[in-house]
């Protein structure tokens, strides 16, 4: 019985080892907060008992060991085979030729990526190529393993290639349990959406130059790193929506971030490119907003989220040339009856004025600097925009609604 303690002890340690990894996959993110910490509990029991069956198994095998060497202390054995320096050197070179061969084998399978994507999508898109790349590791040793059985030579070149893929599995682990407990988009595709709502998200991308230096930081830099989750859609029917909204999510669903839904009333299907991204900008930085408060328990009253969407949407104006800017006012006053939000973005670009010729005489009167200027500009235009939410019969009702 005790020749089997060494394999039963290392049979143990397995066993807690795949449930402390596993559990890394399946446990949300921030699990020590939920309550009862049952993934807690999990993680410091496998890490303890996994900790004391790897030593156990160590001993056992070392005692083991020394009894066969005591053993064989009176025998002179012929080595079974020649492990000279020379023979390793040579098979680790060929070992390195055949891992280049593999490389280039795996070029048609993997997914190239397509300009405009953003580095988030990117980051996703490696990822998948890296799981491939092990996979299909994994199939060409096995392909060289048969092979040298079969001709019983250049075996300890499939012995390097086997410790080669299994390093790349422990690699590919880490990277997961990493990812699994980190607040980003899974998705390795974007969602399946309307021609024209994927050309209005590159309009955004490219005009308010997202992934640079200019949207780091910044709300609507955080919706873009989720640019596979944005599940943008029509409503089934006009009366469904009056305009568009951003879906927020039940607290409990612990995938919120893998689904950020925006619905879009479907007479928008008449609007061009660019005024139905100035009115999608508005809900995606809704989105924005919640992927904040998942990430960094930053909560907004309902007034300062919107007071933030209409402030992002008037940036978005500014990025625009002027007969675009004409185009997108003459549209939004002739359907300002139509939509209350209408009538606050057409008063943004007022209250912006006004902001802007206030700050501009207290940098004369203070010698503010440009930059402490250009923040008076929009720290005043989100507080004037603020208060006449609040003031608004329409959004006093829907934060009202949304207590």
């Amino acid at each position: 019985m005790r020749k089997y303690l060494k394999w039963i002890f290392l049979g143990l340690w397995f066993i807690c080892v795949v449930a402390f990894v596993v559990g890394q996959f399946l446990a949300p993110p921030e699990y020590h907060l939920l309550p009862g910490n049952f993934w807690g509990g999990l993680f410091g029991f496998t890490s303890v008992f996994g900790i004391i069956f790897f030593c156990l198994a160590i001993v056992f095998f070392i005692v083991d060991s020394v009894k066969n060497r005591q053993k064989k202390k009176t025998q002179l054995l012929k080595p079974k085979y020649n492990l000279s320096f020379g023979r390793i050197i040579s098979r680790l070179f060929l070992t390195g030729v055949i891992g280049i061969i593999f490389g280039i084998a795996m070029f048609p399978f993997m997914t190239v990526a397509e300009d405009g994507l953003l580095m988030k999508q990117q980051i996703s898109l490696g990822g998948q190529n890296m799981t491939k790349m092990v996979a299909l590791w994994g199939i060409f040793t096995l392909i060289v393993l048969l092979f040298t059985l079969w001709k019983k030579r250049f075996r300890m070149v499939s012995v390097f290639l086997i410790i080669c893929w299994l390093i790349s599995i422990v690699f590919q682990l880490m990277l997961g349990m990493y990812d699994a407990n980190e607040y980003r988009c899974k998705r390795m595709s974007p969602y399946s959406l309307p021609g024209e709502f994927n050309r209005s998200l590159d309009l955004i991308v490219q005009r308010m130059g997202i992934d640079t230096n200019k949207s780091q930081g910044t709300i609507l830099q955080s919706a873009f790193n989720y640019r596979n989750c944005l599940d943008i859609q029509y409503s089934k029917s006009d009366s469904d929506v009056i305009e568009a909204y951003f879906e927020y999510p039940s607290q409990n669903n612990l995938n919120s971030l893998q689904d950020l839904k925006i619905v879009v009333n479907p007479s928008y299907k008449n609007f061009d490119d660019l005024t139905l991204a100035t009115l999608l900008i508005h809900e995606i930085t809704h989105a924005g907003e919640y992927i904040n408060e998942v990430e960094s328990k930053n909560t907004l009253t309902c007034y300062e989220q919107e007071a933030k969407a209409f402030v992002m949407q008037h940036s978005f104006l500014l990025s625009l040339n002027d007969e675009e800017q004409r185009s997108i006012f003459a549209r939004l006053r002739e359907n300002s009856d139509k939509n209350p939000t209408f009538q606050i973005i057409t008063l943004t670009s007022q209250r912006a004025r006004e902001s802007t010729k206030a700050c501009v005489e207290l940098q004369k009167r203070n010698n503010l600097t440009n930059e402490q200027m250009y923040k008076c500009s929009w720290e005043g235009l989100e507080s004037k925009i603020l208060q006449d939410i609040k003031e608004d019969s329409y959004y006093q009702k829907q934060c009202s609604d949304n207590q």
